[in-house]
């Protein structure tokens, strides 16, 4: 019953904020593996660029606890409950490939521009309806920045900003209007980092794909308009960067 416990919020969009979100069993471990993860693994996904900079992890192969916390994610009496909290049109499901989710790092200096997830999961042409952020930091303060941004439909004002406490979760519906983000670059220690874990609910039923199609997320900044466009449709490469800016 955690959805159904927790209060639907309206604006910008719709979202749930929920405390204590893993249970107590998975909390020391999950933390453990991350941190392992982070100092000996080379299979974390590197973006640096002027409109993101952040490291992500999804090779499921390599953990145990992130395995069983998908488990409890995507189980289906939660999946349920977001349908019907949500008012999803779709049945859901967990993708469980974790596509561009997984563990999620923004060190010092990290950001993530104002940005729309991509709509169709382009592998498995999927809906996505959900995104689910939990935050993992046990000694996160404000002044390290690294909230997570809800802005409004044209990216003009931060409406609310959700603090990365320990175990909470930010549940939210991901459409053409959930423009989110962490603009604000992190100031936390050198050696410490802004640690998530990322899930996406995506359609049971595939979708057809149309020219007009969101397979990328779209970026909002204002200092970088032509990479905002590049990265809609791939990853940016140094080249873009430097084109960028000498163009400017």
């Amino acid at each position: 019953m955690i959805i159904h416990k927790s209060k639907l919020y309206r604006d910008p969009y719709p979202h749930l904020i929920i405390n204590n979100f893993i249970p107590t069993k998975f909390l020391a471990p999950i933390i453990e593996e991350y941190d392992k993860l982070l100092k000996h693994s080379d299979n974390w996904k590197t973006y640096d660029n002027p409109i993101e900079k952040k490291k992500s992890f999804n090779c499921i192969q390599e953990t145990v606890y992130l395995q069983e916390l998908i488990k409890y994610v995507g189980d289906q009496s939660m999946l349920n409950e977001l349908k019907e909290k949500f008012g999803l049109e779709d049945d859901i499901e967990l993708d469980t490939n974790l596509y561009g989710a997984g563990y999620h790092n923004h060190s010092y200096g990290g950001y993530l521009s104002t940005h729309l997830d991509y709509e169709i999961n382009p592998n498995t042409k999927k809906k996505r309806w959900l995104n689910l952020i939990i935050y993992i930091n046990t000694d996160w303060k404000t002044e390290y920045n690294g909230d997570t941004e809800l802005w409004n439909k044209d990216c003009s004002v931060c409406e609310k900003r959700i603090y990365p406490e320990f175990n909470k979760a930010l549940i939210f519906k991901t459409d053409g209007e959930s423009w989110h983000g962490v603009s604000r670059e992190i100031k936390c220690q050198q050696q410490n980092s802004r640690k998530t874990i990322a899930f996406y609910f995506v359609s049971k039923r595939l979708y057809e794909i149309h020219s007009d199609s969101r397979l990328k997320a779209t970026f909002f900044n204002p200092k970088y308009p032509q990479l905002c466009i590049i990265r809609s449709t791939r990853l940016l490469t140094q080249d873009d960067v430097d084109t960028s800016d000498s163009s400017m």
